[in-house]
């Protein structure tokens, strides 16, 4: 599975280099200055950063995953978001968190029925899992 996590934060990037290998997935860096990685279709699984110093890059993310169709599996992480946009992600199949997790990872792996090398624990209380991930992910978890 190949991951874009779009990130200008290097402790995150670190974070996420090291869940993705313990997933079996390959993750690739997208910066702000980048395109979107989403439109494409080139990742199975994309991870947007929406606490990244660019409002206006944040801004059109948040109104693409809100209005546009996405391709790929897609997570967000952010301290600053609002409920009922966070509800409205979910809706639409985005796994929402206030800070990156490994669950994140596990998660994206697990709806693309890829083998998990260890039993989550779910304690995510930060990550909010979609009700239609939720079946593939308890089964990759038992």
């Amino acid at each position: 599975m190949h991951i874009a996590y779009l990130t200008a934060d290097e402790v995150n990037l670190d974070l996420a280099r090291r869940w993705a290998q313990e997933c079996g997935c390959q993750l690739s860096l997208v910066l702000p200055r980048d395109a979107l990685p989403d439109s494409d279709g080139e990742f199975d699984a994309v991870v947007y950063d929406l606490d990244c110093p660019h409002p206006a890059l944040r801004e059109r993310v948040l109104t693409n995953l809100l209005t546009g169709d996405h391709h790929s599996r897609v997570a967000v992480h952010t301290y600053n978001l609002g409920q009922a946009q966070a509800q409205e992600l979910r809706a639409r199949g985005v796994l929402v968190g206030r800070r990156l997790e490994r669950m994140i990872f596990r998660c994206l792996a697990a709806d693309r029925g890829m083998e998990m090398r260890s039993r989550m624990p779910i304690d995510g209380a930060h990550l909010r899992i979609p009700p239609r991930l939720r079946s593939s992910f308890q089964a990759a978890c038992a």
